[in-house]
């Protein structure tokens, strides 16, 4: 491999990194926030998205870090890359369906201010978590274990066969469809109700922002993907190293920065106000001024 193809993977791990501090930054200090509070401040389904963000950046971050190390060796430790491999790519696909329920939640919020839908969220997450899950462990996780504890691959979609990477393009895929439903059902709500509580609509705003982000994230890698194998039959990993990843990992930092701001908004404008206003991602209660029509 050409010596300016090594620096410009560098350069991806570099930029991997830095993200996915930042989002660990933000989103760790948005559930250290939580623990503290005395009573919930953010919804169950922003809890989810934190926690899952969280997760998310810790195993990228390890998965970069070793990669680093192993930067322009022939040779690497197989098992670690599978297993950090597995877990980062399996927290991508629960990161996209925490924001499917992040949105449904802000739309059921939009609709219907009067009720709370935190229980209804969780366990929709859970039962869809399963479903795309288990298809995951079954079809490409548990097939792709390594049979040696040395491989020649540099990242973890060079372990598995084009089968397998393509039932993760198609679970992205799948994600990104029901976000992009989402976000445009809650832009045509938001657009069709008045809601005077500017932290309700600032939120909301984000998560349409969060899904269409997510969705141009998660489809683009991949249609690029399929575009280099089907049409010049090669696959682009092999030049350009671990690009979904991080793309991905680019994404969860853009989508952090703009939380930051939005919460850094938010939460000036409860200090300012002495009235009861509803927190960041709170389903509201009967007492919020939103109203219907």
């Amino acid at each position: 491999m050409p010596n300016r193809i090594y620096v410009f993977i560098l350069i991806e791990y570099i930029i991997a990194l830095l993200s996915e501090c930042f989002t660990l930054s933000i989103f760790g200090a948005l559930l250290f926030a939580t623990i503290r509070s005395k009573s919930a401040r953010y919804s169950t389904s922003m809890q989810i998205y934190a926690i899952v963000q969280t997760a998310l950046s810790i195993s990228v971050i390890l998965y970069f870090v070793y990669l680093t190390t192993v930067w322009q060796s022939t040779e690497a430790d197989a098992y670690f890359i599978y297993f950090t491999g597995s877990v980062q790519t399996t927290l991508f696909i629960m990161s996209s369906l925490s924001v499917c329920i992040l949105g449904i939640d802000r739309c059921l919020a939009v609709k219907i201010p009067t009720r709370s839908f935190n229980t209804s969220c969780f366990w929709g997450y859970i039962v869809v978590n399963i479903v795309f899950l288990a298809v995951n462990l079954v079809e490409r996780l548990f097939p792709a274990y390594p049979a040696t504890p040395i491989t020649h691959c540099q990242y973890f979609g060079c372990l598995l066969s084009d089968y397998q990477n393509t039932i993760y393009y198609i679970l992205r895929a799948c994600g990104s469809l029901i976000n992009f439903v989402v976000g445009t059902v809650l832009a045509v709500f938001l657009k069709r109700v008045t809601i005077t509580n500017r932290n309700m609509v600032k939120s909301s705003k984000m998560v349409i922002a969060t899904c269409f982000i997510t969705v141009t994230f998660d489809l683009l890698p991949h249609i690029l993907s399929v575009i280099a194998y089907q049409i010049f039959n090669f696959n682009l990993a092999s030049y350009i190293g671990p690009y979904s990843t991080v793309i991905g990992a680019i994404e969860n930092g853009i989508c952090a920065f703009f939380y930051r701001t939005t919460f850094k908004c938010c939460n000036k404008t409860v200090d300012s106000s002495t009235s009861n206003l509803p927190n960041v991602h709170n389903t509201p209660n009967i007492n919020n001024e939103t109203t219907v029509r």
